[in-house]
């Protein structure tokens, strides 16, 4: 079962339909941000999956965070591809499109699925997943309410890195030039694509509240291109090629180190910055977790090049 989006009623929809004996390889998604929103529940993901280990039921959880795929498959000759979630929203109520696969499409997908999650799938215990869930609910339920301001849940979003395996190749430094320096050279240099925008967050002129935003953005694309200078003269030309209402879009060898960089740092703080707090205000194709709006994107993209111009500058 392949889905990022569920809810208790569909979990317990498969829980009561499931024969005994059968083995459930599930793969998801999980996200701070999308729990606070309500349209997933991890706490009660670990409590259907549980319940099945405990009836007999031989469970394997992996977590993706870039997944957006629904697909229900069985016994390699039968499935189901579409745009469900295992809702009852998904599944009754709302208008969907799902395909049933023959033998050898069912074959096909799960081979397809297989190598995705040996890629870049994630395994995570049950009982890992149910810990962690239990000890961050009454946390997530303080934000319910307040879901646009999620950047401390930093912690929650840690804890989570940490049991996937993230954040084991990188540590912290403050080598990199001050933010202020940064935030003067912006104001001296308006005329480049986004310096305008960025320069506005960083004095939040606009009282758009993103200076967080801002910060936890330089300090992720200095550290970002210290480890990967090649990036630094490419950055520098594709702003130089851009009109100053431009948006820098990441080429896939930018994009593929970046989100290399940021797993690699995932669970790295400092009294500066934190980058389980930018992960969570990322979209998950740029490395992090939240969806919809309100997110950190088009900081980053805007810094990215700009900040390989100041870098280039001052000779760093």
């Amino acid at each position: 079962m392949c889905t990022p989006y569920y809810s208790a009623r569909g979990l317990a929809r498969l829980s009561g339909v499931l024969p005994s004996g059968v083995g459930l390889k599930f793969m998801s998604r999980i996200s701070p941000s999308e729990w606070a929103s309500g349209v997933s529940s991890p706490d009660e993901l670990a409590k259907q999956l549980l319940s099945l280990r405990e009836r007999g039921h031989t469970v394997q959880l992996l977590v993706h965070q870039r997944l957006h795929a629904k697909a229900y498959l069985a016994d390699h000759s039968t499935g189901l591809v579409g745009s469900a979630n295992l809702s009852s929203a998904g599944f009754d109520r709302h208008f969907e499109l799902m395909l049933e696969l023959t033998e050898e499409e069912t074959l096909t997908a799960t081979k397809i699925i297989d190598d995705e999650a040996d890629r870049s799938g994630r395994p995570l215990t049950l009982d890992c997943l149910d810990e962690w869930a239990c000890e961050y609910l009454p946390k997530i339920d303080e934000h319910k309410e307040t879901v646009s301001d999620l950047e401390d849940l930093a912690e929650v979003q840690r804890q989570l890195d940490l049991l996937l395996g993230y954040g084991q190749g990188g540590t912290g430094s403050d080598q990199f030039a001050d933010i202020d320096d940064f935030g003067s050279w912006l104001a001296a240099n308006s005329s480049l694509a986004g310096a305008k925008v960025l320069h506005s967050r960083y004095q939040n002129i606009r009282r758009q509240n993103l200076t967080g935003h801002f910060r936890q953005s330089y300090c992720a694309a200095c550290l970002f291109l210290e480890e990967y200078r090649g990036h630094v003269d490419p950055l520098v030309e594709a702003l130089n090629q851009m009109g100053p209402d431009d948006i820098y879009q990441p080429s896939q060898t930018v994009l593929d180190d970046w989100v290399r960089h940021l797993n690699d740092h995932a669970t790295t703080q400092t009294d500066l910055y934190d980058y389980a707090v930018l992960r969570g205000i990322l979209p998950p194709n740029l490395g992090g977790t939240r969806i919809g709006g309100g997110g950190g994107s088009s900081t980053l993209k805007r810094m990215l090049p700009l900040a390989a111009r100041f870098m280039a500058a001052e000779g760093r």
